[in-house]
């Protein structure tokens, strides 16, 4: 009888797999936004998100010794510590998004651009979406046609 993974193995053993991923959160924290695989990714997201509602809801001590210990930079722990802490202290999860960006050349392998959502992102993100519904409105031409964002449709009409 199979049984379900718990979790996914990425291929190396558990002390070499606990390291990537704390490079990974290391990396994505002091970067904000990296390349990796999909799969990466899902460990990745699930990691920095508990992470910091650890690291909120735990005193300042206890979640700064906490971030020395796991992250492998100084700089990154301080960088949670003082700046996503604060931006991050209203939200409950949503911390991380993740945007396909299609398969790697060698190994065909899907690749994700996972990013930390900060309120300047969150703005960008916002009024590209404001701009893009503008653009997909659809203005009635005549009776039985409508044009979409350029591309000249037909509808039926019940009778």
């Amino acid at each position: 009888m199979s049984k379900a993974i718990l979790n996914k193995k990425l291929g190396r053993k558990r002390d070499a797999r606990n390291m990537l991923v704390r490079n990974l959160v290391t990396s994505l924290i002091l970067h904000e936004r990296i390349k990796t695989t999909a799969i990466k990714a899902k460990i990745l997201k699930s990691r920095i998100e508990k992470l910091v509602t650890l690291a909120k809801r735990s005193n300042k001590l206890m979640a700064k010794r906490f971030l020395a210990r796991y992250l492998l930079d100084k700089n990154a722990s301080k960088k949670v510590l003082e700046v996503l802490l604060p931006e991050f202290k209203d939200r409950k999860s949503g911390i991380v998004r993740t945007i396909k960006i299609g398969p790697r050349k060698g190994d065909s392998a899907d690749m994700v651009y996972i990013e930390l959502l900060l309120s300047k992102k969150i703005k960008e993100i916002k009024s590209k979406s404001i701009k893009l519904e503008k653009d997909n409105k659809e203005i009635p031409k005549g009776k039985d046609q409508k044009i979409k964002s350029g591309v000249k449709t037909t509808v039926k009409q019940k009778k």
